[in-house]
Parts: C-alpha cells; structure tokens; sequence
C-alpha cells in the first residue's frame, strides 16, 4: 500500500507542477482505452489491442 501510495503522491504532484487536471487526465485515458479494447472484443482475452478484430 504505501508504495502505491508514494506512486500516487508523485503523480499529483507531477500533475500539479504543469498544472494539469487529474480528473481530465484519467477521464480521458478511459475513454482512450474503451475506444481501443471494446469490451465486446477485449473482455476474458489478453491479445494486443490490434489482434482482438
């Protein structure tokens, strides 16, 4: 847990010195990942974004 923790901390503070919002930041890698593993294609397998058609 607390090294998780410290990941945590460094990433916020990361995002803070370049005035970056963490929210948008996460928002938007989810959307990233939903258009790049639908889950109809990408649920139970572990094959590389590209070899899931």
């Amino acid at each position: 847990k607390a090294e998780l923790a410290d990941v945590f901390y460094s990433a916020f503070l990361l995002a803070a010195h370049y005035g970056l919002d963490v929210k948008e930041i996460v928002l938007e890698k989810l959307e990233s990942n939903k258009r790049k593993y639908p889950v109809e294609k990408a649920r139970g397998r572990n094959e590389k974004y590209d070899a899931l058609d």
